[in-house]
């Protein structure tokens, strides 16, 4: 029984029939190398025979295909055991196998992973002839040393001739052709030093030979030193590759992270939010003002920087911040930089704004600084995209204003609004037509409601309480007569008391009692008299006919007609008893003419 490291070849010393019919029962030969074996059995196996594959690498569970080699020694052929792979590279040359042997060599051909495209097992048959593997242009190959477990790279064109102890890993391949504006990603890239050239690996010096074995063993070793082969990988890293003038192999240890994609082109009013998760030195695009503060302007570059808004200059970003890339452009992508999400601009629209609230302290674009948690309110009409550190909240509306509706707004805090006007935290005013024809309510203030107008006609008038100067001061308590014909607002705190009313007219026959709440001095009626004072309590009649607006500081106690008329003598009485007296008076005054009639006629 013949026994090697990775597989299991036996040879029952067996005549030729018997041995034939026990390796064409278990699948490992055909019949037609079934004459050799009884050629072989005729005579005895002079010596043992090894597996020439000196590292297989199938397991013991698994069969080892027995091939057939002819080497003439002398003038007698001899028939030895071989463990195949399933590797192409590791067959010698003339040597027959089996078709279980032959799909084995295909699936673990197909099997291998790592960038391009690789060959089909009758191509990679095809192109490993005679023992030497043409690698034609723009392919690669992984070959592995099987003792020292190092791999390097073959790139074609080349024909290659592997040792005994060497295999291929991977391959035949082409190579990676990255077309332009496209990119791959390299998962554990090669180290490169300052000149781009890859990094080799560096073994220690092989211990002292002390036996012979231990010298056998340091004759197959790799020589002490720099190895040409292997090469240094950063493990676990990823690094992004542009286009490149000519194709590209994959080291040993490299492989390709996704596939070959093409940049991202941002649109106009679109943006790419991005996330730096390492710490690198970016290029960031500022207003000039702001790169004045932070003390990248040179007096030299003074008159160019006035001619132009914004400016580049190097900022080190930390990881974890986040800006926008903003578009018309190609998004260029780096390996410490993340894509987080698409932006899109916001389109303000006219009698519309955009209210946008600071997630953390920044400048807005006209450069006012803002605090974390404030609102403001943007109402340039256009595309508008809200900055890396601002979130648009709401879209708010214009009301429109007419002659019959004002808006009352309530001052959620000190502040000056569009008008210039200081308002302080709680007051309450109104916006009219005739400040502006529509009105967007800002981030201090709220709608309280709508007010309509109120129309007195010419014969109308109405009285409010706790009513507004000229000067908008609010007098609390006091009352105010307002006389139509007139359209106005009510003021916030205003009210109307007894709600519209007509002017009282009087006429010949009719009087007003009224009697004053509150000492006051009336106007006069009559230009060039003196104030009439009235004094609180005291009773007096207006008398028709006349048009009369009792003032606030008088009661109309009743309306009077005219119990006695005398319109010849205009003589009008209202009370009973003078009513009665001026009765009395003019029947004595019958009787008196009466009398005086009769002397002079003698009746």
């Amino acid at each position: 029984m013949v026994k090697h490291q990775g597989g299991l070849a036996v040879i029952f010393r067996l005549p030729g029939a018997a041995l034939a019919m026990v390796l064409i029962s278990v699948g490992l030969v055909n019949s037609e190398v079934t004459g050799s074996f009884r050629a072989a059995a005729r005579h005895r196996l002079r010596r043992r025979h090894h597996c020439s594959h000196h590292r297989c690498q199938l397991y013991l569970s698994q069969r080892c295909p027995i091939l057939r080699c002819k080497e003439k020694e002398g003038k007698n052929n001899t028939t030895r055991a071989v463990c195949f792979s399933g590797l192409w590279s590791t067959l010698p040359t003339g040597t027959r196998i089996t078709k279980k042997a032959e799909d084995k060599m295909s699936s673990n051909s197909s099997s291998n992973s790592g960038g391009g495209r690789a060959s089909s097992p009758a191509v990679a048959q095809q192109q490993f002839s005679g023992g030497l593997l043409k690698l034609p242009p723009f392919h690669y190959v992984h070959v592995q040393d099987v003792n020292t477990l190092l791999t390097r790279l073959e790139v074609g064109p080349k024909t290659i001739r592997c040792a005994a102890h060497e295999r291929i890993v991977l391959g035949p391949k082409e190579m990676l052709i990255i077309p332009p504006r496209h990119y791959c990603i390299v998962k554990n890239p090669v180290v490169r030093d300052d000149a781009g050239n890859p990094v080799f690996v560096e073994l220690p010096p092989a211990p002292e030979a002390k036996d012979a074995a231990h010298q056998q063993l340091k004759a197959l070793q790799a020589p002490v030193g720099k190895m040409q082969g292997q090469v240094k990988l950063r493990h676990g890293d990823l690094e992004i590759r542009y286009e490149q003038e000519t194709p590209f192999p994959l080291y040993p240890g490299e492989s390709l992270h996704g596939g070959i994609t093409q940049f991202t082109v941002v649109a106009a009013n679109t943006a790419l939010k991005l996330r730096a998760h390492r710490e690198f030195e970016d290029e960031a695009e500022v207003p000039v003002a702001e790169a004045k503060e932070k003390g990248k302007d040179k007096e030299a570059d003074v008159a160019q920087c006035a001619m132009t808004t914004t400016r580049l200059i190097k900022v080190k970003r930390q990881p974890g911040d986040e800006w926008l890339f903003m578009g018309p452009a190609t998004y260029k992508p780096r390996i410490e930089i993340e894509v987080v999400a698409p932006c899109k601009a916001r389109v303000i629209l006219p009698d519309t704004a955009l209210k946008v609230q600071a997630v953390r302290a920044c400048t807005d674009y006209k450069g006012v600084a803002r605090k974390a948690g404030e609102q403001w309110l943007v109402k340039t009409e256009g595309a508008y995209m809200p900055a890396i550190d601002e979130t648009i909240v709401e879209t708010v509306k214009a009301q429109v204003l007419t002659a019959k509706v004002a808006l009352q707004l309530h001052a959620l805090e000190s502040f000056t609004d569009r008008f210039d006007v200081d308002h302080k935290k709680g007051e309450e005013w109104l916006v009219t037509m005739d400040m502006t024809e529509t009105y967007i309510p800002d981030v201090p203030e709220e709608v309280v409601n709508t007010v309509n107008v109120t129309t007195l006609t010419s014969r109308q008038y109405c009285v409010l309480r706790d009513y507004y100067d000229e000067h908008g001061v609010q007098h609390f308590g006091a009352l105010k007569i307002v006389r139509g014909e007139k359209n106005f607002f009510l003021q916030p705190g205003e009210s109307i008391v007894g709600g519209l009313r007509e002017i009282i007219v009087l006429g010949e026959e009719e009087a007003l009692e009224l009697v004053a709440r509150e000492t006051y001095e009336e106007e006069p009626t009559a230009k060039g008299r003196k104030p009439i004072r009235r004094s609180a309590g005291t009773r007096w009649m207006v008398e028709g006919p006349c048009e009369c607006i009792p003032p606030t500081e008088v009661v109309v106690v009743r309306r009077l007609h005219a119990l006695v008329c005398l319109p010849c003598c205009r003589i009008y009485t209202f009370e009973p008893l003078v009513s009665l007296l001026a009765w009395l008076a003019v029947l004595w005054v019958v009787w008196m003419l009466f009398k005086l009639a009769r002397r002079i006629t003698g009746f």
